[in-house]
Parts: structure tokens; sequence; C-alpha cells
């Protein structure tokens, strides 16, 4: 099928079941993400991406995730947390990458596999010369592959927008940075990091500093290591105490003098209707 069919078969559906808006966002965003990284399918991603995407709580989408799934739409693989994103198969998709039905040797058709998932590589066998791709550090004589920068920047823009500062220039300092990790930690280690800092609200601001964290700071060596490993995730919901904790000393002290004011202007109503 292609991609027009597909969306025809999603409205053929529609008429004979009932599929919500929150279904009907999730599907076309996979839909989305799997074009985008030329028809992979099935491809890995993670829940942070798509919430913050189509703008619900994981609850939501996962309870419409499984809906998708009971509907004959999609199919997909839970993740492990704090290892491994859910992997997702758009059914009735017989659309491939160009890059993988290139008929290829035996060796080469194993390196494709097993960087199928990734969507931080380009899967190139000779380096681009476009500005924001690179070639990722052999490590035990692993196949030589592109790191997609534009990628990792326009993921985390979108993931933390309206949380954390923005990523404007992908600078020789960031790119070595993320190879580096990259090296360190695996390609999708990336996403990992990037869906556990969504999951803290320390990282986010929610602290008695008002301190954010920011992408430099997330690709430092050891925060890299402490985000992968789940250090910072707030398990359950932020408490009403952390939440007050966040506010300075000055904003206490405004708010006071502005309850103050209020009460008495309400005091002097009363006294004046009263005389």
């Amino acid at each position: 099928m292609n991609y027009i069919q597909l969306i025809n078969l999603f409205w053929q559906t529609r008429r004979e079941v009932r599929i919500t808006s929150v279904e009907a966002d999730l599907y076309f965003f996979l839909l989305q993400e799997s074009n985008n990284r030329d028809w992979e399918n099935p491809f890995e991603c993670p829940n942070g991406l798509i919430c913050v995407t189509i703008g619900v709580t994981e609850k939501t989408m996962i309870e419409a995730r499984n809906r998708l799934q009971q509907k004959g739409l999609i199919k997909f693989e839970s993740g492990k947390r704090k290892m491994k994103s859910p992997v997702y198969t758009i059914l009735n998709c017989n659309i491939y990458s160009k890059k993988v039905s290139i008929k290829v040797s035996k060796n080469d058709s194993k390196k494709v596999s097993k960087n199928r998932n990734n969507i931080y590589i380009n899967k190139t066998e000779t380096k681009t010369k476009e500005s924001n791709t690179d070639v990722l550090p052999k490590k035990e004589d692993s196949s030589s592959a592109h790191i997609n920068y534009q990628k990792i920047k326009d993921d985390y823009n979108t993931m933390f927008t309206g949380k954390l500062p923005a990523v404007s220039t992908l600078t020789d300092k960031r790119k070595s940075a993320i190879r580096s990790r990259i090296s360190e930690h695996g390609i999708s280690s990336v996403q990992r990091v990037f869906d556990n800092v969504l999951k803290s609200p320390f990282l986010l601001g929610c602290n008695n500093r008002n301190w954010k964290c920011n992408f430099d700071w997330m690709f430092a060596p050891t925060n890299f290591l402490k985000i992968l490993e789940g250090n910072y995730i707030q398990h359950g919901q932020v408490s009403y105490t952390t939440e007050i904790r966040a506010y300075s000393t000055s904003e206490k002290a405004a708010s006071r003098d502005a309850l103050e004011k209020e009460a008495n202007r309400i005091l002097q109503q009363f006294a004046a209707e009263d005389s």
C-alpha cells in the first residue's frame, strides 16, 4: 500500500468502528514518523516524544495505542523502562525504505537490520557532505554510520518546547559531545535520555532554585549517564510541597503582600458599608 491507500484504509475502518480523536492523532503521528524515517516499519519511538507531539498524558496514549492494536491498524512491542522504547508496526504497510530495498550483500544486509530502528542514524555507505551529519567513530569494529544531528536537535526542540531552552545552532562542540555519548552508550541512548528528562520535574525546573537543565548539560558525560540510568525520574505525581518550594522567597513575599492588601481592601469596604 502507498501513503494514500493507508489513509483511505484508516477512514474505511473509521466507518465500521468508532475511532476517537486521540486514536486518530496517534495513528497519523506514527504514519508520519514512519514516513520521516524513509518508511521504516517497524520502528522504535519513545513515549515522551509521542505524548508531547499529540498533547496527551502517557496513560491516555497507552490506552489509545492498545485500542488501535485491537482495531487492526497497528501492533506494538512494549518498551523496557530506562532500557528500550516501544517498537511500532503499521499494519497493511508494504512500503519499504529505498535504502533497505536495494539489493545488498549478506554482510550489508545485516548492518541495515542491526541499525533499522536507530532514528538518529543516516544509514549510508559513504560520508555525506551535509553539515548536520558526521561519521560515528568505530567501536569494536562496528560498521560506520552517520549521525543525524539535525534530527536530534529537532526532537529536542519539539519535546521540550516551553520547558527547556531551545537549541538554535549545533556547534562543533555540541556535535562532539553527541558523538561521544553515542559512542559510549549507543544511538538509542539519546531517545531514552530525552524520555527520562520529561519524567523529571526536577530537571524541568521544579526545584528550590528554579534551575532547569539544558542541551549542553544533558550531554555532559556524568549527567548523561545519570539521566540514562533514571536517577532523576520522578515516580508518581509531583507533590504540592515540591511545587511550593519551587517559588523563591521574593515571590512568596510578593504573594503575601498582595493578599494583605486585598484583605485590607475588603475590610475597608465592609467598614464603609456599616458606617
